[in-house]
């Protein structure tokens, strides 16, 4: 009996030991290699936006913006998202030139902060056709298993040119 009892224990310690050695399937957890994988995707999601704009296309933007958005233009007033929608497809496009430099893309825990300059120009729908400049910062939260776009604030910058 004693012997039964000892192959029993010897058994279970031999398959503890085994089990505690397992390797793990999932991946190891590298906060860096997530943060450069958030932000290529945001990156991504910028130039998506910047292309909407350009294109008028209503659909990008809509699935870019968060329903709840709250922005501020470079004029100092409100905007939403119905607004930035409407605006950049309601009669087609409106921009002639829409491109961005010194982009900088801080990855926090569940929101982005994306801060950059903008280089932008109406077409000729618009009265104003000059090329202005902006800076901009925009906050992208994690929803879901998608990035959104909750909050921008846009205020108008010298040409970096003529500096």
């Amino acid at each position: 009996m004693r012997t039964k009892i000892a192959i029993v224990v010897f058994i279970l310690c031999i398959a503890s030991t085994a089990f505690g050695q397992r390797v793990s399937s999932k991946p190891a957890n590298d906060p860096a290699a997530s943060q450069t994988d958030v932000r290529a995707a945001i990156l991504k999601l910028e130039d998506a936006n910047h292309k909407a704009r350009l294109a008028g296309d209503g659909a990008v933007l809509d699935s870019l913006y968060a329903d709840d958005f709250a922005g501020v233009n470079a004029a100092g007033g409100k905007s939403d998202k119905a607004n930035i929608v409407t605006f950049y497809s309601e009669d087609g496009p409106v921009l002639a030139v829409n491109s961005t430099d010194d982009v900088s893309v801080r990855v926090m825990t569940n929101a982005v902060l994306v801060t950059a300059r903008l280089k932008y120009q109406y077409n000729s729908k618009m009265k104003d056709s000059e090329i202005n400049w902006l800076r901009y910062t925009r906050v992208y939260e994690k929803r879901g298993t998608a990035w959104k776009i909750v909050a921008e604030h846009f205020s108008f910058t010298a040409d970096p040119n003529k500096q």
